[in-house]
């Protein structure tokens, strides 16, 4: 027989027993003799007897279904499938998911009270931001939760994460060796673990200089718009900077058409960096160096982090992923300043 024809029935004829024994023997129920047990398996085994999946949750009292959010910006329009890093993410932890034998679904962001028509077994919550709705529904339910960045409410939870601090370190050193002398820093809303972490690193950063910091948080989300209109206005001021970091590749491409639009040339009068990397990032002209945040790994970690939490009932370790820096056009060469 093939695995995919061998039944419930197959194995209780095998070993002799009724379908109710077999059931029972497969899922650990039911008060039956160990040998009872052992020959059923054992027939099960040799049958190549699969049970299948949706019968093994329900068996286990699960729905088999984890819910993924992405808790962007209320400022911010369209949704995460707009943004690079979030399709990666989402795409590889799919698949991961899948592999294990588990669904994930796409939670749609929501304000106010959360509503998920559906049961789930757990929940991942990417960039969570104050009261997010679905970490505050998995809480209420008792339901596990991986965050991918740290929950800023409860930072003890389960997450996967990078060290965006080291990762500013090492943009900000790469440009500073090309003569930048007043690096800013473009940030988005600091309601997220990962903007946090790059403010607090650029201050540690300018404080281990003795350089002034200057911090410019942009208006209107994660948005090339919204970088643009940013960098407009502090890239025609007295006190140009020479070099600017930025907490998202959109904002740093919002920069890129600024500077060009007021006809400063990439690398030698402005030097652009930023936080994730992506294609429009690479395809850029001159392309940005950008910080690879590994979204395929990291979705891949939370969906196994989750799992674990789940079958096991505790709380895993938090998971770092590496980070890699793309150095490409707009950094290297010497800033005119």
């Amino acid at each position: 027989m093939t695995r995919s024809r061998v039944s419930m029935k197959d194995v209780a004829v095998a070993a002799g027993v009724s379908l109710t024994t077999v059931s029972d023997a497969l899922n650990d129920r039911g008060r039956l003799p160990e040998a009872t047990r052992r020959r059923v398996r054992e027939a099960a085994d040799q049958l190549g007897y699969a049970p299948h999946r949706t019968a093994r949750s329900l068996a286990k009292g699960r729905s088999g279904i984890l819910l993924l959010s992405v808790s962007l910006p209320e400022s911010t329009p369209g949704s995460a499938v707009d943004i690079e890093f979030f399709v990666q993410l989402l795409s590889a932890a799919s698949g991961v998911a899948l592999h294990r034998g588990w669904a994930l679904v796409l939670a749609p962001a929501t304000e106010g009270e959360p509503s998920v028509p559906v049961d789930f077994d757990g929940a991942i919550v990417v960039d969570p931001r104050p009261h997010d709705p679905l970490l505050r529904l998995a809480d209420a339910e008792g339901k596990p939760v991986v965050t991918v960045g740290r929950d800023l409410e409860q930072p003890d939870r389960p997450h996967v994460d990078n060290d965006h601090a080291a990762a500013v370190h090492q943009a900000l050193d790469l440009m500073a060796r090309a003569g930048a002398e007043r690096p800013a820093l473009l940030a988005s809303a600091p309601d997220s673990s990962y903007v946090r972490d790059c403010v607090d690193g650029y201050h540690a950063w300018c404080a281990a200089r003795g350089s002034a910091p200057r911090v410019v948080t942009a208006k209107g989300g994660l948005t090339q718009g919204a970088g643009y209109e940013a960098a407009r206005d502090f890239l025609t001021g007295p006190d140009r900077p020479d070099a600017v970091f930025t907490t998202l590749d959109s904002l740093a491409l919002g920069v890129h058409l600024a500077a060009r639009s007021l006809g400063l040339r990439m690398p030698d009068d402005l030097q652009v960096a930023t936080l994730s990397d992506s294609e429009a990032a690479r395809q850029a002209r001159p392309a940005v160096t950008a910080i690879d945040l590994d979204p395929v790994g990291t979705g891949r970690d939370a969906v196994q982090l989750l799992i674990t939490a789940i079958e096991e009932s505790g709380a895993p370790a938090p998971v770092l992923v590496p980070t890699t820096l793309h150095e490409r056009g707009t950094t290297g060469a010497t800033a005119a300043g």
